[in-house]
């Protein structure tokens, strides 16, 4: 399956310029989606092509350039799915109709080029597989090394790790040990990479819910502190105000007894 967490980072930069559409269609479609996602991720391959193909009926509905987007990856899942699936006629039915296109709706409604080209690199990766999965580990190679050098000039680099470790298994089928062991390296090194980048923006983002934490229990705090300043301040007026009339009573009693005492006498 493909890594959509880069895809994502970057669709926030998309939704800050495009409203996000709140049509029933477009949200049942991105929880058809995200459900087809798990059961991608946990290869249950059967249970992800009946929900992706759900959200792909919901997308189409919208005509909303995040919609139109959503159907791509969709589709792009949907081809992988079927490429664990040995369904290789289907998925390159499915590669073909995920790429991405200037002309596309999405693609003109100010969508960032860096969509097209992390999408179609995804696609490119998936028509690896297959030439793979049929042997031809030749031209298979050509078009993983061709990302790679893509890679460099682009500096999209979302792919090059399923790249290194296709290239390292199509060597490993020639019987080429040595080059086999190169990607293979080059794999571990890049993952290592992308685990450390990974483990600071976990931590970063622990860090930033202990700061929202701490300031949350600082502004708890602050009412705690005016409430009870309040309280306290209520407290003492009432204070003044039953001495007052505690004094106002003891005054009219005593009144009270000097007339007594008065008229006694």
């Amino acid at each position: 399956m493909i890594k959509p967490n880069f895809i994502l980072i970057k669709q926030r930069i998309f939704l800050k310029k495009n409203k996000l559409p709140n049509s029933e269609s477009s949200i049942k479609g991105n929880i058809l989606y995200l459900k087809g996602m798990n059961y991608a991720y946990t290869l249950d391959c059967d249970m992800a092509l009946v929900y992706f193909n759900q959200a792909i009926s919901a997308y189409r509905l919208g005509k909303d350039p995040l919609s139109q987007m959503n159907i791509k990856l969709a589709y792009l899942n949907k081809a992988y799915c079927l490429i664990e699936m040995n369904n290789l006629k289907d998925a390159e039915r499915f590669l073909i109709l995920s790429q991405v296109k200037r002309s596309d709706i999405y693609a003109s409604a100010s969508a960032p080029q860096i969509y097209s080209d992390i999408l179609n690199q995804f696609v490119v990766l998936g028509f690896a597989k297959i030439l793979a999965l049929r042997n031809n580990f030749n031209r298979s190679n050509e078009v993983l090394l061709s990302i790679l050098k893509l890679q460099d000039k682009s500096n999209i680099s979302d792919t090059d790790t399923d790249i290194c470790l296709l290239l390292s298994h199509n060597f490993l089928k020639m019987k080429d040990i040595e080059k086999s062991r190169y990607f293979d390296d080059l794999y571990q090194r890049k993952m290592a990479e992308k685990n450390k980048i990974q483990i600071e923006i976990l931590n970063n983002l622990l860090l930033q819910n202990k700061k929202n934490a701490d300031q949350k229990i600082q502004q708890q705090n602050n009412e705690i502190v005016k409430l009870t300043i309040i309280l306290i301040l209520f407290s003492t007026a009432l204070s003044l105000v039953l001495a007052h009339k505690v004094r106002k009573i003891r005054k009219a009693n005593e009144f009270i007894r000097n007339g007594l005492y008065r008229s006694c006498n």
